[in-house]
């Protein structure tokens, strides 16, 4: 099934423009600037919200030792407990390494704020 198009391009640009000059925001917020450029479907609406529920459901199954099972394949998510596909396994350990780099990146960002917020680290050394 192709990705349909609810947020024109531009539509996209002007919104993470007015969002750049904010230091926090809200999700109602930037829905509220979705919604005057938002075109709508009722079906595929329904249809959406079913599959992101079925995916969270399928996200939250955990193994015997606590931990996740499930992850996202390609077009599918393959119990890495019980799968036989090495290069399957091998997709989802990719994608848990890019995660986990992004979420270091981000620890170290906020790191860096809190001494700049703490006196530690002077803005212009950064």
């Amino acid at each position: 099934m192709a990705r349909q198009v609810i947020l024109e391009k531009k539509a996209k640009e002007k919104i993470l423009e007015q969002m750049e000059y904010l230091d926090e925001i809200n999700s109602d917020t930037v829905a509220d600037l979705i919604i005057p450029h938002m075109s709508f479907d009722t079906k595929k609406a329904i249809r959406q919200q079913a599959k992101r529920q079925a995916n969270q459901l399928i996200s939250k199954m955990k193994g015997k030792d606590g931990s996740r099972s499930w992850f996202a394949c390609k077009d599918r998510y393959v119990n890495v407990e019980k799968t036989q596909n090495m290069e399957d396994l091998n997709i989802i350990e990719d994608s848990l390494a890019k995660k986990y780099v992004g979420l270091n990146k981000s620890k170290e960002k906020i790191e860096r704020q809190k001494e700049i917020l703490s006196g530690q680290l002077r803005i212009d050394a950064v």
